[in-house]
């Protein structure tokens, strides 16, 4: 999934300063720390840049996660190991710009997370991509493209690999 005039690449030199997607705390996790977290390898930070003004219209993290099979989903569950923690990635930031906002470049963000995740998957396995929400708004977000949510944590949500695999 592309959008024409855009692109994603990894945090480098971008200005930062003016980021603003209305969240708070994505916002100046983004200004304030994005960096220094890309630097010691705790998130990989990719961002989403305007070509034609070299503006970041928006972003998102990917890390490596683990969940406990006591708090997916029965269906996703099911067979797992039940003594060990699971592999998977975590969506860990993801914001979009309000000067962007309604064009699906959060979606533009979203394909690209999952599907990097899964090329990664070739060489260290994942059961799927989590993403822990701020808001019901967001949530319902998630739920809309494809993400199933843990029964005990309904803002935390997780899309199954192999779903992610059938993603075209």
């Amino acid at each position: 999934m592309s959008a024409a005039g855009f692109f994603i690449e990894p945090l480098a030199t971008h200005n930062r300063s003016t980021f603003t997607c209305g969240e708070a705390s994505v916002d100046s996790w983004f200004r304030e720390r994005a960096g220094q977290m890309s630097r010691r390898g705790l998130a990989a930070v990719h961002v989403l840049i305007e070509e034609a003004t070299g503006t970041v219209a928006g972003y998102y993290t990917l890390s490596n996660f683990t969940v406990n099979i006591s708090e997916l989903p029965a269906a996703l569950a099911k067979g797992m190991p039940r003594n060990i923690p699971l592999p998977a990635h975590l969506i860990g930031q993801l914001g979009v710009d309000a000067r962007y906002q309604g064009r699906k470049l959060g979606d533009m963000l979203l394909y690209d997370a999952v599907k990097r995740a899964e090329r990664m998957t070739g060489d260290s396995a994942s059961l799927g991509v989590v993403v822990h929400a701020l808001g019901e708004r967001a949530a319902d977000w998630y739920r809309r493209n494809g993400f199933e949510p843990f029964p005990d944590f309904p803002m935390h949500l997780i899309l199954r690999m192999q779903d992610i695999r059938a993603l075209p």
